[in-house]
């Protein structure tokens, strides 16, 4: 039997498209709230960082660094407190492709190579550079350092293969595995950090802010650094760091550069502190025979030279070495020893280019002033011919320092800035050209600070009197930190040397304490006469100082770091 069609309403199956178009337009609503909050945040500048840029053990103020996608920060172009170039480094840097006749130097790695604690002048590679540009003054030497507090081997060997590379060192040396590859990663490891950095995701604005709201407290990560835990494993494997050490030398040797790994020393407490970072120290030594790569060891170095320091050294600990700082930061006497060992280890492979007897032709007729007032922001001008042209020269010195700042005003006239931080006595002009230093037989005399102390003692209690005489309203901080032997002005307390401009200050977070004095640091501002007086509590138990014929206690009084305060 045929069956009746059906005379009733139809019933008809209800497309979804309500519901899908709630949630388009949901969607499409969010994103658009979103992404005018993504226009906002970017028009205002807003979170202008993700906070203070840091990791376990090392924390940076964000005047003093930028973020950077790539290398997660460097230093901002144009600091006064330590004068960087372009690309946030510490010193000049070459301008432009490397000239025939000059040999550049390149030094990769952490703040071992920026030289934490210490001047510019005093740093290994600059240090390695003057002595190859003294053995060869008819030809031009050029230091690179391409090294920032904090920086594991994966950001030297980014840092390199972008930067540094196409500026075609001549000798690269690479000191990389003292600290920051094996301490504790927050959440994510170097490689994996830069990869979540490339992301898009990842650049957004939003996500940013998101970061900073969920970040973990960085206290976590550094208590299980003292316990040695890695609860996110290390920032750079032991794995990494030979691929990243391998990467540099094959970008150095593919442009020519001859390869040098240092072996960062550390204190034997260090090694007990941190095991696991002897393996990374093996791993350099693997790598330079991999690479048929000259090494320096150092540890050895500073080793056999305490072995011949006087007898009143034997009671010292390794940690109380004039060489380094702390555990690993090498002081200005063990940057000295590691340019010396530099020097010879390089000395087989090192040749010298060929130079261009086109030698500039200019004259200096007057520097006026010719004196100048200590913790003053004063400008010399140079009178004389042959300036206007930017290949005349490219660096400018006052004897061992380097002048940052310097303005070419026309074909007669030179213009810089002395810096605030500059040592006292005699110093010749010197203009550094692309065949060499030339002296101009020209010099300027920086005044020196007075500074007069004298001990009293109160029944058991003892106190270092100051009296300073300044620039009227001049300000200043005032600590005790290390001096290189004969850097001094004279020793006027016991084996205190009193000193008014050698030392420049670490990062603005603070200078390192390798005094062992404990005493309080100072602010000072000079009264309208130019005095300033004080008086500083000191147990005398910390009147043994450092052996002079080394290095010396100094008593530092430096204009950059007025308003900070020590660690």
């Amino acid at each position: 039997m045929t069956p009746m069609p059906h005379d009733g309403p139809r019933h008809r199956v209800r497309r979804p498209t309500r519901f899908v178009a709630k949630i388009v337009l949901v969607v499409g609503a969010a994103s658009v709230a979103l992404g005018i909050v993504e226009v906002l945040l970017r028009f205002f500048g807003l979170p202008a960082n993700s906070g203070p840029i840091g990791f376990v053990e090392m924390s940076g103020e964000n005047s003093v660094f930028v973020e950077d996608e790539s290398l997660f920060w460097r230093m901002r172009p144009g600091n006064r407190v330590y004068p960087t170039n372009r690309l946030g480094l510490r010193g000049p840097l070459p301008d432009g492709p490397k000239r025939h006749g000059v040999l550049r130097v390149a030094c990769v790695g952490d703040s071992c190579v920026f030289g934490l604690g210490v001047r510019y002048e005093h740093t290994f590679g600059v240090r390695f550079a003057r002595r190859l540009q003294a053995e060869s003054p008819a030809r031009r030497v050029e230091c690179i350092l391409a090294g920032l507090p904090g920086y594991s081997s994966y950001q030297s060997r980014v840092l390199f293969e972008r930067e540094i590379a196409p500026l075609e060192p001549d000798v690269t040396v690479v000191y990389c595995g003292a600290w920051n590859d094996h301490v504790p990663a927050i959440e994510l490891s170097d490689r994996s950090r830069a990869k979540r950095s490339a992301n898009v995701v990842g650049r957004l604005r939003l996500t940013r802010v998101m970061r900073a709201l969920l970040a973990p407290s960085p206290s976590k990560y550094a208590a299980a650094l003292e316990k040695g835990e890695f609860p996110d494993g290390p920032r750079v494997s032991l794995e990494e760091f030979e691929e990243n050490l391998t990467a540099i030398a094959t970008a150095a040797r593919a442009v020519g550069s001859e390869v040098v790994f240092v072996v960062p020393p550390v204190t034997d407490e260090f090694d007990r502190f941190r095991p696991v970072a002897k393996s990374y120290r093996d791993s350099i030594r693997s790598i330079a025979r991999e690479q048929d790569a000259e090494l320096v060891d150092v540890a050895p170095v500073l080793q056999a030279l305490r072995e011949r320091l006087p007898s009143e050294w034997s009671a010292l600990r390794p940690g109380e070495w004039p060489f380094l700082v702390d555990r690993v930061h090498p002081s200005a006497e063990g940057h000295r020893q590691i340019a010396d060992a530099l020097r010879v280890a390089i000395d087989r492979r090192l040749a010298f280019p060929s130079r261009d007897p086109a030698v500039p032709q200019f004259r200096v007729d007057s520097v006026e002033p010719e004196r100048i007032t200590p913790f003053v922001d004063e400008v010399v001008r140079v009178r004389g011919t042959g300036f206007s042209q930017h290949e005349r020269f490219d660096e400018l010195w006052l004897g061992d320092t380097w002048i940052p700042e310097v303005r070419v005003v026309d074909d007669r006239v030179v213009e810089f800035r002395v810096p605030e931080f500059m040592p006292p006595g005699e110093h010749e002009l010197q203009f550094v050209t692309a065949f060499g230093p030339v002296g101009t037989g020209r010099n300027v005399v920086v005044d020196a600070v007075t500074v007069r102390t004298h001990w009293i003692r109160r029944d058991d209690d003892w106190s270092l009197e100051l009296d300073c005489r300044g620039p009227a309203n001049g300000k200043f901080a005032l600590w005790f930190g290390d001096l290189a032997a004969g850097d001094g002005l004279e020793v006027v307390a016991g084996r205190f040397r009193l000193e008014g401009y050698d030392q420049p200050p670490g990062y603005p977070a603070a200078p390192f304490r390798v005094d062992r004095l404990a005493l309080p640091e100072r602010d000072g501002v000079f009264d309208r006469h130019g005095r300033w007086t004080d008086s500083m509590p000191v147990s005398i138990e910390a009147r043994a100082g450092m052996p002079a014929s080394l290095s010396a206690q100094g008593l530092i009084l430096d204009p950059l770091r007025a308003g900070f305060r020590l660690l």
